[in-house]
């Protein structure tokens, strides 16, 4: 009885491998040397694949990062099971013509070679950092709309309670002529008088005090609008 046969598949290379991986990838080594990269790489960062592996990876970093990047990478060499797997950082990518764009990299770490290999994922965040730029905007827009609000508020009350204390003070000083007034009129009406009966007199110093405690209410109004105005 014959057995029919499977001819074995092609092998997929890590090269293949790195092609089905949608976004830029690449590997380095424990020496910081670039050993891997797709195509959406070389589309990011400007280097052909070729290009880049030997490289190193601060080439992909602004000048003024690659120290600290050196520093933090040679510890995530040191152990790169246990540190950062598949955490995401926020980091600045440099393009080959220079250019600059804000980055999410997710680091891991794969065996390529017979050797432990960092790996990092990289995508560009330009819009996503419009829109938290934009975001913030809108929010300091908010804030500077809310704060002159509350200043043309306050503006409105400074206004209210210098009127309020200008009516206050004038009022005060009209009743302070009627208190006065009221006053020299209960003396005049306290001296005796021939020409005036007594019932007379009586009548009309009732009737200026009824103008003296009027006033005087008047004026603890006026008191308690003056507090108010402070």
């Amino acid at each position: 009885m014959r057995h029919a046969t499977v001819a074995p598949g092609p092998v997929i290379s890590y090269a293949d491998l790195l092609e089905l991986i949608p976004e830029a990838f690449i590997g380095i080594d424990e020496h910081g040397e670039v050993v891997l990269a797709n195509s959406h790489a070389e589309s990011l960062f400007g280097y052909g694949v070729g290009e880049l592996v030997g490289r190193a990876v601060e080439v992909l970093l602004p000048q003024r990062f690659t120290d600290a990047h050196r520093a933090e990478g040679l510890l995530y060499l040191a152990d790169p099971h246990s540190r950062f797997r598949g955490c995401e950082l926020e980091l600045v990518g440099r393009r080959r013509d220079g250019g600059e764009f804000p980055a999410a990299v997710s680091l891991s770490s794969i065996e390529f070679g017979g050797r432990q290999v960092a790996t990092a994922a990289v995508r560009d965040v330009s819009e996503r950092a419009a829109f938290a730029r934009e975001k913030e905007s809108l929010q300091e827009d908010a804030e500077r709309e809310c704060l002159l609000n509350e200043l043309h508020d306050a503006r409105r009350l400074e206004s209210l309670s210098e009127l309020a204390g200008g009516i206050a003070h004038d009022f005060n000083n009209l009743l302070a002529v009627i208190i006065n007034y009221s006053a020299f009129v209960a003396d005049a009406v306290g001296v005796e008088s021939h020409s005036v009966t007594e019932d007379r007199l009586r009548a009309t110093r009732a009737d200026v005090e009824q103008i003296s405690l009027a006033a005087e209410q008047a004026s603890h109004l006026t008191a308690q609008l003056l507090t108010f105005a402070r």
